[in-house]
């Protein structure tokens, strides 16, 4: 009896030393973190998706902080308001003596007033200073232009010379075609007649063909085309310049031009 009291105490004793070594194991186990009971975990933040095609909104500057385009405009000459310019056939395609529609015809004329340039000692600026050439005979409006333009490319007489005048035209500049349709009337030159001077020579150059151009009766507008393609838009700046405008007008013209003697 006395044997089997012993075995019982002695088990006694193993239990509770394997529960308080269970209780001393878990009270020593690695903290976890805790969280506030009753949350509930947070997703990451996610940027919004935006449909497909769609831009989104700009942000604080709105549309005014983007960058600007790409070109540079001449103060004067923008894009003119209105209807856009009507595409041009295929230019040079009306020889003398085709038939033309009654509003392309004009009163026959043997003369026409081409523009050269020339110094102004007065204010140190380049002038437009108009001269005329006798030219042959016709009624039809797109062989007019075509001749007008092509003595503004041979320049000045020796006698003009004498008196200061000169062309404007870059060397090497060339004529490609011309067309006649309504008030406007469209040029267009090989790539030499984009000049590679500054800004000024620019402007000289288009006034003397805009004021050359408009002689023809009833042209307004004059638009450029170089290679067959209208040049003075975003896609085609005209020159290194950059200089962009719609169609050239006597209006927005910033050279001077004398009076005929």
């Amino acid at each position: 009896m006395k044997k089997r009291a012993g075995e019982r105490r002695i088990s006694a004793v193993i239990v509770v030393g394997l529960c308080v070594g269970a209780a001393l194991a878990w009270y020593l186990r690695p903290a976890s973190p805790s969280r506030p009971a009753g949350s509930a975990s947070i997703p990451a933040p996610t940027a919004p998706a935006s449909s497909p095609g769609v831009r989104p909104e700009p942000a604080e500057g709105g549309r005014g902080a983007q960058p600007a385009e790409q070109g540079r405009s001449s103060p004067r000459r923008a894009p003119l308001p209105g209807p856009a310019v009507p595409p041009p056939s295929p230019p040079g395609r009306a020889p003398e003596g085709a038939d033309l529609a009654e509003g392309e015809r004009m009163k026959p004329t043997d003369r026409g007033r081409i523009y050269l340039v020339r110094l102004d000692p007065a204010s140190g600026r380049e002038v437009l200073v108009p001269v005329w050439r006798a030219l042959p005979a016709t009624s039809d409006r797109t062989v007019y232009l075509s001749r007008l333009v092509r003595e503004l490319l041979k320049g000045p007489t020796a006698e003009e010379q004498s008196r200061g005048l000169y062309s404007p035209i870059p060397p090497g500049a060339r004529l490609r075609g011309v067309e006649v349709r309504g008030e406007v009337a469209y040029l267009d030159f090989n790539p030499q007649i984009q000049p590679a001077g500054g800004s000024a020579w620019v402007e000289v150059l288009l006034d003397a063909l805009t004021y050359t151009a408009t002689e023809v009766p009833g042209v307004r507008r004059v638009v450029l085309q170089v290679n067959g393609e209208q040049v003075g838009t975003a896609e085609h700046p005209f020159s290194s310049e950059g200089a962009l405008f719609d169609a050239l007008e006597r209006s927005e013209a910033a050279t001077p031009v004398l009076a005929e003697p």
